[in-house]
């Protein structure tokens, strides 16, 4: 935007200033007395321009006149009117004229608003030889890069702050020999290391493998002895078990003996001639022991058994009978008859006769009898 008028109209002391800007460039001069508004003046300028100082209250208002680079011609008006609400910045152009804020007057001229003097002055405080630098850096187009520059450098100097202090507290404690040596010598402790550790690992493999191998000779010999010691404790068991069978067997045979001496003394019932066994009576004759039947024992030696058995078993009421009486002959008669008198008992036998018609009982005499 190049400039071609301004009007400044009943703005504080100044009633009304015209600034014509004439084609080619040239040094123009506000003249005025102390107190007229020469300073004000300028101030009017950079608020128009850049919105700098806040737009005074008055009752007119400032006007600029610019030709842009497209060649139109624009107006640049600052309402200073106390009335005004909003924006006191109005844009004219052949489109119309708008209300806009200071932000869109700042894009539209891009104007730094300070005096020669203020910059000056500038260079001496620290903040302000900055504010030098960053115009100059504008102008250059290289703020932003010189911005970006000076925080990596801040961050660049305070992390070899950090790091000044670790080497100092490093030093304190490193070893006088140094990195080099000391480093040939982690080298060759590390050398060392690997070497020791590969035998060990070899050891450790051959022990892990005698461990194996043990391990399966362990398992082979305990199944061995665990099988051998099953079968010796099977046989133990049958021994065990055998000699106590044998002990019931003693003590079953020592009863059983023990019963039969009982038995035989019971079956033996006092009878000298007489054998009482399970299966039947015996009769002792001629050193033999014969079943008491008539197939294997004479009649008459049959009859003196049986008298006498059948005497023992009627002691309450002794009386002994006999059948078929005449199958005797007299003297096994006369036996009886004396087994009567030697046991105080009697012997009743029937005896066939056919010389009697009726049935009689008679004592036997033993002269009266003859077969």
């Amino acid at each position: 935007m190049r400039p071609r008028r301004f009007l400044v109209t009943k703005v504080r002391k100044i009633d009304q200033l015209e600034i014509k800007f004439p084609e080619g460039g040239a040094l123009i001069l506000i003249r005025g007395n102390n107190g007229t508004g020469k300073s004000t003046s300028l101030g009017l300028i950079r608020t128009l321009l850049s919105g700098d100082n806040k737009p005074p209250i008055g009752e007119g208002n400032i006007v600029g006149e610019f030709v842009g680079a497209d060649g139109e011609t624009y107006t640049v008006t600052v309402d200073t009117a106390s009335n005004v609400k909003g924006s006191r910045y109005f844009l004219g152009s052949k489109n119309g004229i708008k209300n806009v804020n200071v932000s869109d007057i700042i894009s539209s001229f891009k104007y730094n608003p300070f005096t020669i003097e203020e910059f000056l002055a500038w260079g001496l405080t620290a903040d302000g030889r900055k504010k030098q630098r960053n115009v100059v850096l504008d102008i250059l187009g290289k703020r932003e890069e010189l911005e970006k520059l000076l925080k990596d450098e801040e961050k660049a100097y305070n992390e070899r702050r950090d790091e000044n202090v670790l080497v100092k507290s490093l030093e304190a404690k490193a070893d006088p020999m140094g990195y080099e040596e000391l480093n040939r010598l982690v080298l060759e402790k590390a050398v060392e290391y690997r070497t020791k550790e590969a035998e060990y690992n070899e050891r450790i493999s051959a022990i892990e493998k005698e461990l194996e191998r043990a391990k399966t000779e362990k398992a082979e010999e305990l199944a061995k002895i665990s099988q051998s010691g099953s079968e010796f404790k099977a046989k133990r068991d049958v021994c065990e078990e055998l000699e106590g069978s044998r002990k019931k067997w003693a003590e079953k045979d020592a009863m059983l003996t023990e019963i039969r001496a009982k038995k035989d003394k019971l079956m033996s019932g006092g009878f000298d001639d007489v054998i009482v066994k399970e299966e039947g009576l015996y009769v002792k004759h001629e050193g033999r022991e014969l079943p008491l039947d008539e197939k294997n024992v004479a009649t008459s030696k049959l009859i003196d058994v049986v008298a006498r058995i059948a005497l023992m078993a009627n002691k309450t009421t002794p009386i002994v009978l006999v059948s078929r009486m005449e199958s005797q002959n007299t003297e096994m008669k006369r036996a009886l008859n004396r087994f009567c008198k030697e046991n105080d008992c009697y012997v009743i036998g029937e005896q066939v006769d056919e010389s009697y018609d009726n049935v009689v009982a008679e004592i036997f005499e033993e002269h009266g009898e003859e077969d």
